[in-house]
Parts: C-alpha cells; sequence; structure tokens
C-alpha cells in the first residue's frame, strides 16, 4: 500500500504518517460522523485547528446530523462572551463555520436554515 498508493510515507522505521493532512482530516470526520461522536467533535470547535475536519464532517452528515453539527457551532458561538477580550470575533468565527457547514445539506430543519440565513445576513453586514 505504501508504494502503490502515494497516500503515505514512512517517517521512520515502521512508523507511518498520510502525506497530506487533508487524507487523515478526512478519515477522522467520517470516523466522528460514523461513530456517532459529534459531541466530541464540537468539543474541538473552538479550535483552529479541527475547523477543517468539521467541514469535513458536514459532508458526512446524515440530515439529523448536519442540524446537530451546525446547531452545535451556533450554541458554542452563543456561549461565547461578546464584552470579553475578542469575543466578537469569536463568536462571528463559530457563525462561520456553521454556515460553511451548513451549505453540505441539501436540506435543514426549518428553524436551523433559519439561524443559517440570519447568520449569513449578519455576517454580510
Amino acid at each position: 500500500m505504501l508504494n502503490r498508493s502515494g497516500l503515505l510515507h514512512e517517517r521512520t522505521d515502521k512508523r507511518y504518517q498520510f502525506v497530506h493532512r487533508t487524507f487523515r482530516d478526512f478519515l477522522a470526520a467520517k470516523e466522528f460522523v460514523e461513530g456517532d461522536e459529534l459531541h466530541e467533535l464540537l468539543q474541538h470547535s473552538g479550535e483552529s485547528h479541527w475547523r477543517d475536519v468539521l467541514l469535513l464532517a458536514a459532508g458526512h452528515c446524515s440530515r439529523k446530523d448536519l442540524d446537530r453539527l451546525v446547531n452545535g457551532l451556533f450554541d458554542a458561538g452563543d456561549a461565547v462572551l461578546v464584552n470579553s477580550r475578542g469575543g466578537h470575533k469569536i463568536r462571528r468565527g463559530f457563525y462561520r463555520l456553521a454556515v460553511l457547514c451548513a451549505q453540505h445539506g441539501a436540506w435543514l430543519e426549518e428553524s436551523t436554515a433559519n439561524r443559517v440565513q440570519a447568520a449569513g445576513w449578519a455576517l454580510i453586514d
């Protein structure tokens, strides 16, 4: 597999890694969704190096799971104290990520779609 796929390279003796982080992130996202561990993934939503995993997870989500993911991101944003240092920017980051994840779905619950639309307009202003 190492020689044929081009996806892995040998770091040290008997230790391998993906040639690009995206492969790792894609597989991690798939595992979080299929393992019904979105709550675990959402716990890392404030960490910038998890952003790609969250976006990729949205593509793996069922309708129900996508609603949970998007609303979880909005809820994380709502929990940020805007009066704190950089709070407004952090909140907008969660909302932006929620809107980006929502675009992977062909259908969202009406309440979730309304949140996405309102956040999208707010981000444009």
